[in-house]
């Protein structure tokens, strides 16, 4: 990792009601998921490597207590997966740093079954199709992919448009009123009809203007993140390089807020990458470290 990558992937507070075998809608491999439970619902999922000891353990320890404190009264779990032996140290070392006391339950599972650590007896079969949290995933509508690489690909896509086009939708944007301006930010961000490649264009050369990239932030929470969220996809991928800052940024911003935990990471970390400078960069990066829950937002 670099230094200005998140430790932790996936800090959902008050989000996803999955089981851990699909932790934030992505079943985990190699890796020690974190969860907070509310009764049966999750409350709180996070995933580190499985190695994570072996990386930057102090702050990864800071970040999942930051986001466990805002749920005081959860019941914690841990779930290691891959290789069992590998699992299991990866798991009791976690639960030796965050405290025995807290642990309501550590297990290591290979998706179908799971032993609790220490693993001496049996495996437990189990199905996650046939569980109360799968229902209630469908319930509140948690897209739950095959793989990390599926979820974050979304926010990594990018298209080349016909040069003329671009140069046609950039000079309409330059001469547009600001009442237009925003008018049509608003319709291109809001729509519940999938955008085209012209209107992903304009909205993400619309986004290149400060007071409307702060318009749509405002405009962004735990509801309207689900509708917006692939309208910014639609303008990740049609807009030309100069408008990835911005459109990352809100990318960020929607996937956390609409429960999409590696899409989040993937969209800072690429934010960083390209322009660690932008101003929602800052934001973005202490949202994650504190784990703060999406409905604290905005702040």
């Amino acid at each position: 990792m670099t230094g200005h990558e998140p430790c932790v992937e996936g800090l959902l507070p008050y989000r996803p009601a999955l089981h851990p075998r699909h932790h934030a809608g992505v079943p985990p491999q190699d890796s020690c998921v974190v969860i907070a439970l509310k009764g049966a619902a999750v409350a709180m999922c996070a995933r580190v490597d499985l190695r994570w000891f072996a990386g930057d353990p102090e702050r990864t320890l800071r970040q999942l207590n930051n986001a466990l404190g805002n749920v005081p009264e959860a019941r914690i779990v841990l779930v290691g997966f891959g290789d069992p032996d590998d699992a299991s140290i990866s798991v009791a070392e976690l639960a030796d740093a965050l405290g025995w006391d807290r642990i309501a339950d550590a297990l290591i599972s290979q998706g179908d079954r799971y032993w609790v650590v220490p693993a001496t007896g049996a495996p437990i079969a189990f199905s996650f199709d046939r569980s109360a949290l799968a229902a209630q995933a469908v319930f509140q509508g948690i897209r739950i992919d095959a793989t990390r690489a599926e979820a974050v690909l979304p926010v990594m896509v990018t298209e080349e448009v016909d040069p003329d086009l671009v140069a046609r939708c950039r000079a309409a944007v330059a001469y547009i009123q600001p009442a237009v301006g925003f008018a049509v930010l608003r319709e291109l961000a809001e729509s519940s009809e999938p955008l085209g490649v012209e209107e992903g264009l304009t909205l993400a050369l619309l986004l290149g203007d400060e007071d409307r990239l702060g318009a749509l932030a405002t405009r962004l929470s735990t509801d309207t993140a689900p509708v917006i969220w692939p309208n910014l996809v639609a303008a990740r991928r049609f807009g030309p390089p100069e408008t990835a800052p911005p459109v990352l940024a809100l990318l960020a911003l929607a996937s956390w807020l609409s429960g999409r935990g590696a899409a989040h990471v993937a969209a800072l970390e690429e934010l960083t990458r390209i322009d660690a400078r932008h101003p929602l960069a800052g934001v973005l990066s202490a949202l994650h470290e504190q784990g703060l829950p999406p409905d604290r937002w905005p702040l």
